[in-house]
């Protein structure tokens, strides 16, 4: 009796026709077909994330990290698959909704549903695994999720990003796992999958409650606490282990955030910066400072040379050999014997960024493209050695006009300008080796060389390099060093980058150290002050390891002073001194000037500073005498350039200082360009 009762109850309520195409499905069923495929297309995408998410893992942390930080990976896949999770079912929503108003309609909307729906699935079968895997190789270039920096890209020069990308990466494999998951999303929506299936509607009412109430829990990420917001994605100390925790789709979403945050400029008020400086530099009044009277500075001002050098990272350069593995080239001895900082950072980890805030006292990479780039900002670097009856010169292996910093720089004082055109007219065998971004680099010092010894007054060169950045420009002429493979560093430079890689940083620092050699046989080599640094890590590099994360980040600061600058300065050099971009022009102008007021904006002069325990800023890691701070956590120093595995946590203090920094850079860039209220 029992057997015939669900017997006969099965057969009413659940049944499986055998041509779905024809069978006309009723409202009931049209709904719980909804809910049915809205879940199943939802685990599908999931599937995809959670597979891609765990190639990455594999791909990027090192293995120690599976042992030591297990909880913080246990941390990763949970808020990673709630952040999955919301964008899933944020793209779903179309679907779901589309499918309720089209359930009075039934069946009469049946077909036109099917057809769009199919659709509009297989384009989202067809975006994930894109985004996954765009994500997976920004995260190897770059070593971060999508941020604000692929805005700079997408202001670059187009052509020249092709063609690096085409190069360097698999777009046609990409393309084709994109196309073959949305021909496996199409056929699966095809098939109109859960259409035969039947409930009575007193069982259906609650489960679409109950469907839509998790569906909103996974829309806010959560159930009872606050929705998801960016930041729960710091699950560790470690911050690779945080860049992983975002899906690139949410990624992205935070960069545009970021983009549209950085493209607003407004009057600020006194009060808040003298806020600012105050948390950040321990006075209202530290945003600027004084140079030293000085008559010897005044009676011979020096030219200065500010050589800003493509992917000049100490990563690689760790690797260095001088009998089998030379990375220096004709720089070795004046690197050896002249004035070098190794425990120094960038401003920011991409040439845009470090451009910017070395040259520009921006914080924003695209400001030259922004409201304000026809605004002078007040006390720009130009300015100041104008004002101390400098010439100003910029010169680049590449395009004055890309980011048309070029035009930019001219509004700030900058008198002359010669990219790759002006010197391929002046040295036409140039053109011959003519890159997507540039020139080599030797036409640089070329150009350098012609400029400098026809100099009628004091100038200032600023350039930057171009020969290191992709693709990669070595003449055929070039004569390289040693690069016998070196075996450890295979396990941190992919196959694919050999010979290339370490022989265009060869050749840029060979190049580099060619001038400096005919500047020191010259007649300029008692009144020309040359400094060089890298704008960022050399990329192509995964990470050293946790020690070495300083390393992974830093780039050298290299100086050349005559000692006549050096004794009439009272410099001191002290090769352990921390620093980064933001001490090179205070040290320029302890160097050059005297009684000139300068924007400080938290730089010393490295060679003139009482400051005992200086700070070093970079945009993923800060650093000062106790250690390296990132991803939520002080690293103590273990040695002069590697750090402690085990984080300690962060004294709100420095962690308010660190923050009250990033905002002063904000707050000082609007107060120079749009005003003060209450100045």
């Amino acid at each position: 009796m029992q057997d015939s009762i669900h017997k006969n109850f099965s057969q009413k309520t659940i049944s499986f026709p055998k041509n779905i195409k024809n069978y006309d499905m009723n409202k009931t069923r049209f709904n719980l077909y909804i809910l049915c495929n809205t879940l199943f297309f939802a685990l599908l995408f999931l599937a995809v994330g959670i597979l891609a998410r765990y190639i990455m893992i594999r791909s990027f942390l090192p293995s120690d990290l599976f042992q030591n930080s297990s909880q913080s990976l246990m941390r990763l896949w949970k808020v990673g698959l709630l952040y999955d999770g919301r964008i899933i079912c944020s793209a779903l929503i179309p679907f779901y909704l589309f499918g309720l108003l089209c359930t009075p309609f039934m069946p009469k909307l049946a077909p036109l549903f099917y057809k769009l729906s199919t659709y509009f699935l297989t384009f989202l079968g067809f975006l994930f695994p894109l985004t996954w895997l765009i994500g997976f190789y920004y995260f190897k270039t770059y070593h971060t999720q999508i941020d604000i920096f692929i805005f700079g890209l997408a202001n670059d020069d187009t052509w020249a990003i092709l063609q690096i990308i085409f190069k360097d990466y698999p777009i046609f494999s990409i393309l084709f796992t994109s196309l073959a998951f949305a021909l496996l999303t199409y056929k699966l929506a095809n098939q109109k999958l859960f259409s035969n299936l039947n409930l009575p509607s007193l069982i259906l009412i609650p489960l679409n409650l109950i469907f839509l109430a998790l569906f909103i829990c996974a829309l806010r990420g959560s159930i009872i606490s606050t929705p998801l917001l960016r930041a729960q994605s710091t699950v560790s100390n470690n911050p690779t282990i945080n860049h992983l925790v975002p899906n690139p789709v949410i990624a992205f979403s935070w960069a545009i955030s970021d983009y549209k945050k950085n493209a607003s400029y407004s009057i600020v008020s006194q009060s808040e910066g003298d806020r600012l400086s105050t948390l950040a530099l321990g006075s209202p009044t530290a945003l600027y400072a004084t140079t030293p009277q000085n008559d010897f500075l005044s009676k011979n001002p020096p030219h200065i040379i500010v050589n800003l050098m493509e992917s000049f990272g100490l990563n690689l350069l760790s690797f260095d050999d001088s009998l089998n593995f030379d990375l220096l080239g004709e720089f070795r001895e004046h690197y050896k014997n002249d004035l070098v900082f190794t425990r120094f950072l960038p401003a920011g980890n991409g040439t845009a960024p470090s451009f910017a805030s070395l040259y520009l006292n921006s914080p924003s990479a695209t400001i030259s493209l922004s409201s304000i780039k026809k605004i002078k900002a007040k006390n720009n670097i130009f300015e100041t050695f104008s004002k101390a009856g400098y010439e100003i010169i910029f010169i680049t292996g590449g395009s004055e006009s890309w980011h048309e910093y070029g035009d930019y720089l001219r509004i700030l004082g900058v008198n002359k300008i010669y990219d790759m055109n002006s010197m391929i007219d002046i040295f036409p065998e140039a053109k011959n080796f003519q890159s997507a971004y540039g020139i080599p680099d030797e036409y640089l010092y070329k150009m350098l060389k012609k400029l400098l010894t026809s100099c009628a007054k004091p100038t200032l060169f600023i350039t930057l390099t171009i020969s290191n950045h992709p693709p990669e420009i070595v003449p055929t002429h070039y004569k390289p060093y040693p690069l016998n493979h070196q075996e450890s560093l295979k396990k941190y430079l992919e196959q694919k980058h050999f010979p290339l890689v370490p022989l265009a940083y060869q050749y840029s620092n060979d190049t580099f150290g060619q001038f400096l050699t005919w500047l020191k046989h010259s007649p300029y080599q008692n009144n020309t002050i040359v400094l060089a640094t890298g704008d960022h890590r050399m990329r192509s590099l995964s990470s050293l390891g946790m020690q070495k994360s300083f390393i992974d980040f830093a780039v050298p600061l290299y100086l050349y002073v005559p000692k006549a600058y050096l004794k009439n300065t009272n410099a001191h050099y002290d090769p352990q001194m921390l620093g980064s971009h933001k001490d090179i022009f205070p040290t320029l102008y302890h160097l050059s000037l005297s009684k000139q007021n300068y924007l400080a904006n938290g730089g010393v002069s490295l060679l003139h500073s009482k400051e005992t325990c200086n700070f070093a800023y970079n945009e993923a890691i800060k650093a000062d005498c106790k250690g390296v701070y990132m991803g939520g956590g002080l690293y103590p120093w273990t040695s002069p350039l590697e750090i402690s595995t085990i984080p300690i946590s962060i004294p709100k203090q420095k962690a308010q200082k660190f923050q009250s920094y990033q905002d002063l850079q904000w707050w000082q860039i609007q107060a120079r360009t749009k005003g003060v209220l209450n100045p």
